[in-house]
């Protein structure tokens, strides 16, 4: 009678129903129907296949090195719950079968072939390399619709300090501010821009009962684009990182956070381009002095106003509306005149339809020198 062990794992990621009572009984009866000796289950609640770095396959192996002679066959439900890492998967299955002697074989996908068969191993390679891929999609599908909820200027994460979760009309996460943490929080930042190191912030922070835990959370509160209304947008294949605006409310102003970031150090090596369609010139357009101009909105009458400003002017305010009125009027002075661009269709169209009439030339004269090549052909 053959001896057996096996193998069974769901994580706390896992997208399927495939439960760990549900590959139990699967091991169970497909054993019960070969007449094997089924000596023990391994069992992981909660972990990933990624690598196997798992608390109970760990047991598993120390069984096995000590247990290899009693042990014919390691068996799993399927092979993506043995490994989706191809490559490690293939290496384990070595260890097991070269060194051990343990064939590793799946309940719900079958290979009818000798286990000493090449095509064996072709078989479960392509199933292990699906196992791989399906873990791929299903992590690019996430990110993907972070990166897009992210575009849309939306936080889906845990809320950080100043801020609640809650739900818009849409029943889609938002960002609402937490008034009291918020006050805390505009505290913190005019405290570091008038001199108050770490310490003295998150001594500040914990007397007014708000916890920041680590040496590095006042830090990440500084830093965090999250409290002057924007979102990191990470890069996505050839997307590079930008921030747009977010759909929340900041807590601190704009402009204080990026002087923030100038005392931090952090502006030269973060990416500045924030999408904006009310101010779509900021990062584009510079100052007198060369420095680059950035935007805010200051609460009018009736509605916010927006003004272009630069860091090393606080006080020299460009109204947006005005230089906009500007700009364009600078792009029709650029803009060619319509005679002009009609006279460069028309010569283009010219070009064109003479560079056509010579490819069919040149296309005819072609398909003659294959023919006479192919009568030639023929004779030979």
């Amino acid at each position: 009678m053959k001896r057996a062990i096996g193998y069974i794992r769901i994580s706390t990621k896992d997208q399927s129903n495939f439960s760990l009572e549900g590959q139990e009984n699967y091991i169970r009866d497909f054993c019960l129907k070969q007449s094997w000796e089924l000596i023990n289950i391994y069992k992981d609640d909660g972990q990933s296949a990624k690598n196997f770095d798992r608390p109970d396959w760990k047991d598993l192996e120390n069984f096995v090195k000590i247990n290899h002679s009693n042990v014919d066959i390691l068996i799993v439900s399927k092979f993506d719950r043995f490994s989706r890492n191809v490559l490690e998967a293939l290496q384990m299955i070595e260890l097991l079968e070269q060194r051990y002697h343990i064939r590793v074989m799946s309940v719900m996908e079958p290979i009818m072939l000798h286990p000493n068969s090449p095509y064996f191993f072709q078989f479960r390679t392509q199933m292990l390399l699906g196992a791989q891929v399906e873990w791929l999609v299903i992590r690019d599908r996430t990110k993907s619709g972070n990166h897009q909820a992210a575009k849309s200027g939306r936080y889906i994460n845990m809320a950080p300090i100043g801020y609640k979760n809650a739900r818009d009309a849409n029943n889609k996460p938002i960002l609402v501010i937490d008034e009291f943490k918020a006050k805390v929080v505009v505290e913190i930042f005019n405290k570091f821009l008038f001199g108050d190191n770490m310490a003295q912030l998150r001594r500040y922070a914990k007397e007014q009962g708000v916890n920041m835990n680590g040496n590095s959370a006042i830090q990440r509160m500084l830093t965090s684009p999250t409290y002057a209304g924007l979102i990191r947008v990470p890069e996505y294949y050839d997307e590079p990182e930008k921030m747009v605006k977010g759909l929340h409310d900041g807590i601190v102003p704009e402009l204080t956070w990026w002087k923030v970031q100038d005392m931090l150090g952090t502006k030269k090596t973060m990416n500045r381009t924030i999408i904006n369609d009310d101010v779509p010139l900021r990062g584009k357009l510079k100052c007198f002095c060369g420095r680059m101009l950035t935007a805010g909105r200051s609460k009018g009458r009736k509605n916010y106003v927006w003004y272009y400003k630069c860091f090393s002017h606080i006080a020299f305010n460009l109204p947006a509306i005005k230089l906009h009125a500007q700009f364009d009027e600078i792009l029709k002075e650029l803009s060619l005149p319509s005679f002009y661009i009609e006279y460069l269709q028309e010569k283009v169209l010219e070009n064109l339809q003479m560079r056509m009439k010579k490819s069919d030339i040149d296309l005819k004269q072609k398909q003659s020198d294959l023919l006479e090549l192919t009568k030639k052909l023929d004779n030979l």
